[in-house]
């Protein structure tokens, strides 16, 4: 992880062309530090700026407050690209998986249920793991199951836990 710009030491700097080699990153671009006049490698700048936003938006309610009214606008304004890095959020933090994976496992099952067979009523197909290997709603991302329509994710999260004592009271004969 690259920290900030006091853990970059630069040696042959070439100042024509803003290039130099920092002990961290190796041969990187180079540009003045505005605070002090002295070079710093980009990544380096890139750290400290980000340091101090993160300092400054926790520390600064107006700032916080400035910074969450522009994000809400940017959204109501780009409802597509927010929608994509929404889906594309909740499917890395939750399954740790890629749209990309996710639209591979779709069209290798014709995109409907793995269970039912039906395509899903509304919206997507939900991700199905196993919960004996990661309890909740997150998964490690090794034990995805498959796609399921969301009344077969359902009926499935329900009878996981009492399977054989469901299959056993099926199989019997009815009371007389």
């Amino acid at each position: 992880m690259v920290r900030g710009p006091w853990k970059h030491k630069l040696s042959n700097i070439n100042e024509q062309a803003s290039i130099a080699i920092c002990t961290n990153c190796g041969p990187v671009m180079v540009c003045r530090n505005p605070a002090n006049g002295s070079w710093i490698c980009e990544p380096g700048l890139r750290a400290a700026q980000r340091n101090y936003r993160r300092k400054k938006y926790k520390n600064d309610p107006e700032y916080r407050d400035q910074l969450l009214k522009a994000s809400h606008q940017w959204q109501r304004d780009n409802p597509e690209r927010t929608a994509i890095h929404k889906r594309r959020q909740h499917l890395k933090a939750s399954y740790k998986l890629a749209p990309e994976a996710y639209d591979r496992m779709l069209e290798e099952r014709g995109g409907v249920c793995a269970i039912c067979k039906n395509p899903p009523a509304k919206g997507r197909l939900a991700v199905d793991h196993d919960h004996s290997c990661c309890p909740g709603m997150k998964t490690c991302g090794k034990c995805i199951r498959g796609l399921l329509c969301h009344k077969c994710n359902r009926a499935l999260g329900v009878l996981e836990k009492h399977l054989s004592a469901a299959i056993a009271y099926v199989t019997t004969k009815i009371f007389e």
